[in-house]
């Protein structure tokens, strides 16, 4: 995420959709001390709004009048980026789940509908939805709140660095961060740039069962960024 006071701007990390790029642009002017006390009240790196705003009140921070915006992405191909990376194993539990307390079995393996409807992500089932890493790839509503309309949400798809900083209109930020071409940034090197997403050939991971379940869970996503399979 992103906070800075001084420049009014919030940006929320959503988990697979563009995040890395634009966490790199801006990061000459995180707050890294208010980031550290903010990170404390969050379940995961990728804070909900609710989350963050709890935290902020803590350090009696006001966002009214912030500029908040975050990114989205087609929902079918996030999560085969999400499984991609996490490379799970048997459970559905992803390479990082020992850090937060889960037992990764160390060279067992698990198909993508197997780590879509494992119990590792079934365990978060709200309200009909499933529960699909709900501290990591969260929907819109799980993201940003019942009241998302707050967010100014850019695909990811389409993502322009510099239509961000049109947005924002603000010179003395500009001066600070200037302006750049997209590039896609790796999740775990920012020194790498790649030419294409990873996952373009998502379609061949589901099966009618697995579309219905994700176009379910991201209905919201898929009805904002208008989406098709």
């Amino acid at each position: 995420m992103i906070i800075n006071t001084e420049y009014k701007i919030l940006y929320l990390s959503n988990c697979k959709c563009a995040s890395s790029t634009i966490r790199k642009h801006f990061l000459p002017i995180r707050d890294e001390e208010l980031l550290k006390k903010v990170k404390k009240h969050c379940r995961s790196p990728h804070g909900s709004y609710d989350e963050i705003l709890q935290a902020l009140k803590t350090e009696n921070i006001n966002t009214e009048g912030f500029f908040l915006f975050s990114t989205i992405r087609n929902p079918w191909e996030r999560i085969v980026s999400l499984y991609n990376y996490a490379k799970p194993d048997k459970n559905g539990v992803p390479s990082w789940g020992s850090k937060f307390g889960e037992k990764f079995e160390e060279e067992t393996s698990c198909t993508f509908k197997e780590f879509v409807f494992s119990k590792y992500n079934q365990r978060n089932k709200t309200n009909g939805r499933i529960g699909l890493l709900g501290d990591t790839c969260r929907n819109v509503q799980d993201m940003f709140g019942e009241d998302y309309s707050k967010f100014k949400l850019y695909k990811s798809e389409e993502l322009n660095v510099n239509k961000i900083m049109d947005d924002i209109n603000n010179p003395s930020l500009e001066e600070k961060v200037g302006r750049t071409e997209f590039k896609i940034i790796d999740s775990d090197n920012w020194e790498i740039e790649k030419e294409n997403r990873c996952s373009l050939n998502y379609r061949e991971y589901y099966d009618d069962e697995l579309q219905e379940a994700i176009a379910n869970h991201y209905k919201v996503d898929i009805e904002i960024g208008e989406y098709g399979f």
